[in-house]
């Protein structure tokens, strides 16, 4: 059992989005799936998130179930991603909205100009996305029913826009942040840009904090064992494959914690965002949780683990403004209505 984000994987057409895809499909943790939605085929390959902190708990309670962490990276089809024209179909963004996060492949294959030129293209229909709801909200402002500093909010960040920068790279204030809540701003979700290389190619520099990978000849190495790996591994000078470590890279941008649950019958790790209280913890589990919160019990997992006590010698009771940390324990009290 798992709990899931979702991240798509975005780019244009040729550029080797399947390609790495089946380079995340083939490690050992991985479970490739495959759903038809309204729009497309949809293929998703679940990777688990395994966590040192899950493992030590496992160890210490001993529980018939574990649950971890998993991303699930969702292959979109090059109709939903094709820039060809910089246009990408308004219902093909119900699709992306979805998506808690984006890994945007770049072929660098073609040259490093096309690359630059076709990063620059999706990211720009990202940004038309977000500016046609803001336009829409501004339009819509009344004076009447609203303070005036939401609209001077809404303003910034279409000035931002307009100057074709993605709203993840404007830091919002804390007033502005609750404003978005609830808008689907594509261009503000976490984004991990992948430099897809050849089986020898180097990665430009024109991408600072993009990941090079060579999403092919990994694929293709994953898929071998023992010494005919290593040797082909030696041959192409790698050291490590990079390809396993972008789950945690993605998990990392979307800027999640996780909590646990635990016990003898279960231990489940749970996603939650940073600056959240027990009472969004306790809506992570279950809305009744949250509609019906009393307390918490709380304790950090390595405390638990390292006192080797019962859990009512080290936990903390608190109350429902206290702010979850990653790695805590959690336990909810909750009324039955």
């Amino acid at each position: 059992p798992r709990l899931a984000m979702s991240v798509g994987i975005l780019g244009a057409s040729g550029v080797g989005k399947t390609t790495l895809f089946n380079a995340l499909a083939a490690g050992s943790s991985i479970t490739a799936i495959t759903g038809r939605t309204k729009l497309k085929v949809n293929s998703v390959a679940a990777q688990v998130l395994h966590d040192e902190r899950v493992s030590a708990l496992v160890r210490f309670y001993k529980p018939r179930s574990t649950v971890y962490n998993t991303i699930n990276f969702h292959d979109m089809d090059p109709s939903e991603c094709d820039v060809s024209n910089a246009v990408i179909h308004p219902e093909h963004f119900q699709h992306l909205q979805q998506m808690q996060g984006f890994v945007h492949v770049v072929g660098c294959h073609r040259g490093t100009e096309k690359a630059k030129e076709e990063y620059s293209v999706l990211e720009n229909e990202l940004i038309l996305h977000d500016t046609a709801i803001i336009e829409g909200k501004i339009n819509r402002f009344n004076p009447k029913k609203n303070p005036p500093e939401d609209l001077q909010a809404w303003e910034r960040m279409l000035d931002w826009l307009t100057h074709d920068k993605p709203l993840r790279s404007l830091e919002l204030t804390p007033h502005e942040s609750k404003l978005v809540v609830g808008f689907t701003l594509l261009s503000r979700r976490p984004h991990v840009t992948v430099l897809n290389l050849d089986d020898t190619q180097e990665a430009p520099k024109d991408f600072p904090d993009a990941i090079p990978v060579r999403a092919k000849l990994e694929a293709e190495l994953m898929e071998m064992e023992g010494e005919e790996q290593a040797v082909f591994m030696e041959e192409y000078g790698i050291t490590e494959f990079v390809v396993p470590t972008l789950p945690t890279i993605c998990r990392k941008k979307m800027g999640l914690m996780t909590f646990f649950t635990t016990g003898e019958d279960e231990v489940k790790a749970w996603p939650l965002k940073p600056g959240s209280t027990v009472v969004d913890a306790a809506g992570a589990i279950h809305t009744r949780l949250a509609k019906n919160f009393v307390k918490a019990e709380v304790v950090n997992w390595k405390t638990l683990v390292e006192s080797g006590s019962d859990w009512n010698k080290v936990r903390e009771v608190v109350g429902k403004d206290h702010i979850a940390q990653d790695g805590d324990c959690i336990l909810i009290r909750a009324t039955g209505k």
